[in-house]
């Protein structure tokens, strides 16, 4: 099970920017070597993505509704499926940084216009993207920008924009949250449709915006709402807290401030050219050393869906999601509802983070309780009786992969398939929790339990929680 350092360090690239490493991924993204590797993860446009041209407006009911966890199903299905997993990652990353939450934007068409924004803007500008969310329907209503007017200021925007999105706590004082808010008064909201559906975009309402001078981070001057943001994106601060927090979701949980200035002055440098920012961390002598090998917590997401795209699920989803004359829409999505109920039962939603700071991630994703739902999803995936049918589309195709195998062989095989390298005691304890369903060879009536017993050892192990 021994791997060259190149592909050791590709299934390190694709378990951290991508969604798993799976053998296929190996295979195809480190076919011209790492930095090869890195190459083809960024050259995404180049790649077709049909589950990403299934649109939310198809997925309403007979009644013409279109529920929040059908919606939210469909980005997991985008997850599981995606033939892009580079800004379908860093999709995920701006999500928690611009965490907003279905909890209060309860109306479906707002979140789905809001992932939209966020996938596309994934790997551009951030100045853009910053904007972009800012002037976002669902950003304005889960921090009541529409509620700021020059009458009556609300600070929520203002405060999050300066604490969260950009700046970081302790580098703004409450006179600059008072008087930003100012200067974002008159945003709100225009309610419309389109084709014949609910839809929302940025609307300024000249009548309620303040036009006094303002003074913001020791400048002056009739700022607007664009040029206050413009005012953030230029302070230094700001590239370094968006590259303390890249690191720590996607290097190492320490990160070492030396590090950290010197690619955030590479940020600024290029603009702020996402892109950019990402590859130069990608081939950062720190992301490819062994400290950050194996050092960053597994999100839920994380757990969840490599070992859904690894067993093939991919292909099914986009199978369900093609089957536009369904009497029942939401059937479509039926295997990303599946990933969302695990993951949420994990401790991570996708569209649900738990307040305006995101997840807190790392050690705490691991508890008693979640470890029991990590190990638990093997018999999502392999159990007739699991949760949404995930397990007749697995043993479709493990057939021939598995039946006919010994319990040593299909400890290996199963392991190899997950991106597991386990020790040899551990190894032969996955063995032997193969044998205790099929004691000589796998047979297809065994092949479920087998493979769940497996699997439950596999998802329980210490070290396969590291990513």
């Amino acid at each position: 099970m021994a791997q060259s350092r190149d592909r050791e360090l590709t299934a390190h690239l694709l378990r951290r920017f991508g969604l798993g490493a799976s053998e296929a991924e190996l295979d195809y993204y480190g076919a011209q070597g790492y930095e090869g590797a890195v190459d083809r993860l960024l050259d995404f446009e180049s790649v077709p993505d049909p589950i990403h041209d299934v649109e939310a407006n198809t997925l309403r009911n007979e009644q013409g509704n279109l529920p929040v966890p059908i919606v939210q199903g469909l980005v997991y299905s985008w997850l599981v499926a995606t033939q892009r997993p580079l800004p379908h990652k860093m999709m995920l990353f701006w999500h928690d940084h611009f965490a907003v939450s279905a909890s209060k934007v309860t109306q479906s068409f707002l979140m789905s216009q809001h992932f939209e924004t966020l996938y596309q803007g994934s790997l551009g500008s951030f100045p853009e993207l910053l904007e972009s969310v800012s002037k976002d329907p669902a950003m304005i209503f889960w921090l009541d920008t529409q509620e700021n007017t020059r009458e009556k200021p609300n600070e929520n925007f203002a405060r999050e924009v300066m604490e969260l999105f950009t700046l970081g706590i302790g580098h703004y004082t409450e006179a600059d949250i008072q008087q930003a808010a100012r200067a974002f008064t008159g945003w709100s909201i225009q309610r419309q449709r389109r084709d014949g559906q609910p839809a929302a975009s940025f609307r300024y309402i000249r009548g309620q915006h303040d036009n006094g001078q303002k003074t913001i981070l020791g400048k002056t001057g009739n700022f607007s709402g664009e040029e206050v943001l413009a005012l953030l994106v230029e302070h230094p601060r700001t590239a370094v807290h968006l590259t303390e927090k890249l690191w720590k979701w996607f290097v190492h949980p320490d990160p070492d401030p030396a590090v950290i200035e010197r690619h955030a002055a590479s940020f600024r440098q290029s603009g702020m050219d996402i892109r950019a920012w990402v590859k130069g961390v990608m081939l950062s002598p720190e992301f490819r050393s062994e400290a950050s090998m194996r050092s960053v917590v597994k999100s839920p997401i994380d757990f969840c869906v490599p070992t859904m795209r690894a067993l093939g699920l991919g292909q099914a989803v986009q199978n369900l999601a093609q089957q536009a004359d369904t009497p029942q829409a939401g059937r479509r999505v039926l295997l990303g509802v599946v990933a969302a109920r695990a993951t949420k039962s994990q401790g991570m939603e996708v569209m649900f983070p738990p307040d305006v700071a995101g997840w807190d991630g790392g050690p705490a994703w691991i508890t008693s309780a979640t470890i029991v739902e990590r190990i638990k999803w093997a018999e999502s995936l392999f159990q007739a009786g699991g949760r949404g049918g995930a397990a007749q589309a697995v043993a479709a195709g493990l057939g021939p992969i598995f039946i006919g195998s010994t319990p040593e062989q299909a400890a290996e095989k199963l392991c190899s398939l997950f991106d597991y390298s386990p020790s040899p005691e551990d190894l032969s304890r996955i063995a032997e929790g193969i044998r205790s369903a099929a004691p000589n060879r796998i047979t297809l009536p065994q092949l479920g339990n087998a493979l769940t017993s497996g699997a439950r050892l596999i998802f329980g192990a210490p070290a396969f929680q590291m990513a």
